[in-house]
């Protein structure tokens, strides 16, 4: 048996052709490792940067999520309290004079019949408004209630039919409060018996506190004791007032704030990993090296995320100056960065800080003025990464996008010179195996 009986011009061709495009592979293969990696490293930034902002949303604007207050009523069941960061420390007495109600009408003597017979209009009043339903338009109480609820929906009105005793009685609400009392009449000879028992009258809630007296179309109010709302349920006995204590809650206060370090430090981990800028190995390459080193659009978040946490309120002049007064600042609380940017909590003295001063934690977070705080600033920051019209993670996406598809073409490219020279050595391979058979067979008549 001789070589030409075992040599494969195809095995041959493959072989030489993966050798000419072997280097263009290796290249591509490193591009694509990288162009993976950065693909997941932006995924996982995209989904850090999206949770730590969720959890800022936990805080609010910063004003009334950080500090916490408690409110506790001398008399269960009569209010419900809602105390905000805002809230001032003491005792208030109230007294529930009157909870608000809506008015109620029961259309007793309506019918079928009349509503199907009228041809003129039902006009409601309501809070200086009119509400008119075109008579000729329904046909039954059914439909007289559902125009009313279609044509009253604005002004609170809502119509509803009950039955008994195999009687059919259309009923009337409106929102409570005095101003939405209505009156109910017809126009363009309707001849609608428009007659109606009063179930309820439409009435404002009222207290008092002490020789003040306050009202609210609703149940709520906002406003009466600073940074409480409250909402009342029932009236209060004669000389027997709720008396509500306002506390600062210094436990649940440094609830949250350890809550905010533990997103804040979770996030910028996260960040670490991904932005490490690693050393060289012995083969020239990265050791340890991010996906995202050097990205400018994370640089520069963190240069905002450590200038927020640095910041101070109310300071006045620069250290130095002669009516230099140094601000308010995290640190003052107990809560510091160490040398990697995390953040930790001096609890000591947090507590001491607390207790003296919570309204400069809340101006920390929430500002002196719209926007100018830790919480939106932070927003602001994480908005410059996450904006789906302008942000530095939709850019960085299309520009991987546009690689992609460039390392699409090369593997397209690649894939072309592989075929070519593959042709080309399958042709030489071949027509080498013809010849040297030829030459063998003319051998073979010479030697036999």
């Amino acid at each position: 048996m001789s070589w030409l009986d075992s040599f494969d011009p195809q095995a041959s061709a493959k072989q030489f052709a993966s050798l000419d495009v072997l280097a263009m592979q290796n290249m591509l293969k490193t591009q694509r490792t990288k162009f993976n990696s950065e693909q997941d490293a932006l995924k996982t930034l995209k989904t850090a940067l999206t949770t730590f902002r969720s959890a800022l949303e936990g805080f609010g604007d910063g004003k009334d999520g950080i500090v916490k207050n408690s409110a506790t009523t001398s008399q269960d069941g009569f209010l419900t309290l809602k105390p905000g960061a805002s809230a001032k420390k003491g005792l208030y007495q109230i007294d529930v004079v009157s909870t608000a109600n809506k008015q109620q009408d029961a259309f007793e003597k309506l019918t079928d019949e009349q509503v199907k017979k009228a041809t003129g209009k039902m006009e409601i009043e309501i809070d200086g408004e009119t509400v008119s339903i075109d008579m000729s338009t329904v046909n039954d109480l059914a439909g007289l209630a559902d125009a009313i609820n279609k044509e009253g929906e604005k002004q609170g009105l809502t119509a509803s039919l009950v039955q008994q005793n195999g009687k059919v009685t259309m009923m009337l609400n409106g929102e409570s409060g005095a101003k939405n009392s209505f009156t109910v009449k017809e126009t363009g000879g309707a001849a609608l018996d428009l007659t109606a028992t009063s179930v309820s009258k439409a009435s404002d809630a009222e207290i008092k506190m002490g020789d003040l007296v306050f009202t609210s179309d609703t149940n709520n109010f906002s406003g009466v004791i600073p940074g409480v709302d409250f909402t009342v349920i029932k009236k209060t006995e004669k000389d027997n007032p709720i008396i509500i204590s306002v506390e600062n809650d210094s436990a649940e206060t440094k609830k949250q704030v350890q809550s905010f370090i533990d997103a804040y430090n979770k996030v910028r981990s996260e960040i670490d990993s991904l932005t490490k800028s690693g050393g060289a190995d012995n083969k020239g390459g990265a050791s340890g090296r991010g996906p995202l080193a050097g990205d400018s659009g994370i640089n520069a978040l963190e240069s905002q995320l450590n200038a927020l946490i640095r910041s101070s309120i109310g300071g006045v002049g620069k250290p130095g100056d002669p009516d230099y007064e140094k601000g308010t600042t995290l640190a003052d609380f107990g809560i510091t960065s160490d040398k990697e940017g995390k953040l930790k909590l001096d609890s000591k003295k947090f507590d001491e800080a607390i207790k003296e001063n919570p309204e400069k934690l809340n101006t920390l977070f929430g500002g002196e003025k719209n926007g100018d705080g830790i919480i939106q600033g932070m927003d602001k920051g994480l908005n410059g990464m996450l904006s789906t019209s302008t942000g530095a993670i939709k850019q960085r996406q299309e520009s991987l996008d546009r690689r992609n598809e460039q390392l699409t073409n090369k593997e397209s490219q690649i894939e072309l010179r592989y075929n070519s020279a593959y042709e080309r050595y399958l042709k030489q391979f071949s027509n080498m195996q013809a010849m040297v058979q030829q030459m063998q067979n003319t051998a073979g008549m010479f030697f036999g």
